[in-house]
């Protein structure tokens, strides 16, 4: 096995030689992106920002593009980049595909005892910079009290099944409930136009559709 090596040069650039590419995959809804311009303004930049140089003063981002984009829109001049040089654009779209997709998944225990433990933030503070609403912060703080045991292991039943999209809610229903209540998520799943090779995924899809209509009835 080849051991990993440290690539590219880092250099503080016009931030008017650097371009976003055009085949970027990652879209950030404008919430988020207000949750990303509120973590640097709290933080600062600490990222440099990953790009190729097909030719002299011209950076073409691979990763980082909405970093550049706060960074452009507060009207900073300058720019960090890691310049990995003139590296073909076949290259540059799958570093851009891999530093996307392969991350860590969040350990939710874990996640809510860092926040638990994070006191010189309150969980309103928090929810302003990361992917949060404050009921939820304050449901993971919440459940580090509850007694889990009765429930049986924390393991996410699903957790082999390499499909990072989806996560996991786990659910009871009574015992002699359960054929007539699987038979009838089948037919309300047909009704309603969901689908899906996984049982589970077709079940989590329904779910989705009818909370969400029930929520906007509420409304």
């Amino acid at each position: 096995m080849a051991k990993p090596k440290i690539r590219g040069e880092l250099k503080t650039v016009p931030i008017s030689e650097v371009y976003p590419n055009d085949y970027n995959h990652n879209e950030m809804p404008p919430e988020m992106m207000e949750k990303e311009e509120e973590a640097f303004r709290r933080f600062g930049v600490i990222r440099s920002v990953l790009v190729r140089s097909p030719e002299p003063k011209r950076y073409i981002i691979i990763d980082g593009e909405h970093r550049y984009k706060i960074l452009k829109n507060a009207g900073e001049t300058m720019i960090q980049i890691r310049d990995l040089g003139p590296i073909s654009e076949e290259e540059a779209k799958m570093l851009t595909v891999v530093l996307d997709e392969i991350k860590g998944q969040k350990d939710f225990i874990k996640s809510a005892e860092l926040f638990a433990g994070v006191k010189a933030y309150t969980h309103e503070e928090i929810a302003s910079f990361l992917p949060y609403k404050v009921e939820e912060i304050d449901t993971m703080v919440g459940a580090l009290d509850f007694d889990f045991t009765e429930y049986g292991s924390l393991k996410d039943p699903f957790e082999d099944d390499m499909v990072t999209e989806f996560g996991t809610i786990v659910c009871r229903v009574p015992k002699d409930e359960a054929g007539e209540l699987d038979a009838a998520a089948e037919a309300m799943a047909t009704t309603v136009g969901v689908s899906d090779k996984k049982e589970a995924v077709q079940l989590g899809k329904l779910f989705t559709h009818l909370l969400k209509e029930a929520v906007a009835n509420v409304k």
